[in-house]
């Protein structure tokens, strides 16, 4: 008879101690060469880096109008140091614009297709605000960090027309100081002249009456006081007074 030689107690030990497996040790199967066993109880854990998903997640479509994308979209959303960051990382895939949430957790492949992951599909309604944002006027926006590239021009253009307004508005404003200094300039010199010369003036209440009655400028009631000054200009505008004082003389 063959004797299993795996079972031939050595010189100095007992047949107890060959062969014998105690009651309290568990046998692991060994595993197939060149494969690590698994840890009992792990459960694989989906990769967070986009680069080792194995299926990427294709995002959730950008519903906008691609004439206009480039221009109306607020792409400074996106900067790291936005004041309003917009919820989403913005991607452009074969022209096609495509949000993509930083907690996404890959692909999902179905029948359809590779569907997007649940941190994506929630973007849908952060999508409608930003969209519905770019489609106001900038009159209603009052976070200018929020305006796009067309609001923004819209803004200059229209701060550049108030400050034409301003710029028409302040030389007008100019000119009728510099109107106003020349003709207080005039009523200084006609006050001057008449303060004095009181007396030199003949029948002075009625040349001031006729300055008043037609209107003189100034420079015109100037101008009759230094004729009656000299003798060649009397006014003739006599009053009641003064016909009634003639007649009893």
């Amino acid at each position: 008879m063959l004797c299993n030689p795996c079972l031939i107690p050595k010189q100095g030990t007992s047949s107890q101690q060959v062969g014998a497996v105690p009651a309290s040790t568990s046998i692991t199967p060994a595993a197939p060469s060149g494969l690590v066993p698994r840890p009992p109880h792990s459960v694989p854990q989906p990769p967070r880096d986009p680069s080792r998903w194995a299926v990427p997640c294709p995002g959730i479509p950008i519903e906008w109008d691609a004439d206009t994308f480039y221009t109306t979209y607020p792409f400074q959303l996106h900067a790291p140091n936005a004041a309003n960051c917009a919820p989403y990382d913005l991607m452009i895939i074969s022209g096609i614009p495509k949000a993509r949430s930083p907690q996404c957790l890959g692909g999902t492949v179905t029948l359809e297709g590779i569907q997007p992951c649940a941190k994506c599909s929630r973007l849908t309604l952060d999508v409608k605000i930003i969209r519905e944002r770019a489609t106001r006027s900038f009159e209603h926006i009052g976070n200018h960090d929020d305006l796009n590239a067309d609001q923004l021009r819209s803004k200059v253009a229209a701060v550049k027309e108030k400050m034409n307004t301003l710029k028409l508005k302040n030389l007008d404003l100019e000119d009728s100081v510099q109107r106003a200094q020349a003709r207080l300039a005039e009523w200084r010199e006609l006050f001057s002249f008449i303060g004095q010369n009181p007396i030199s003036i003949p029948a002075l209440h009625r040349l001031l009456a006729n300055a008043d009655k037609k209107g003189w400028s100034p420079v015109t009631t100037l101008k009759h006081c230094q004729l009656a000054k000299a003798g060649k200009y009397t006014a003739r505008n006599y009053t009641d007074y003064e016909i009634n004082l003639a007649i009893l003389l």
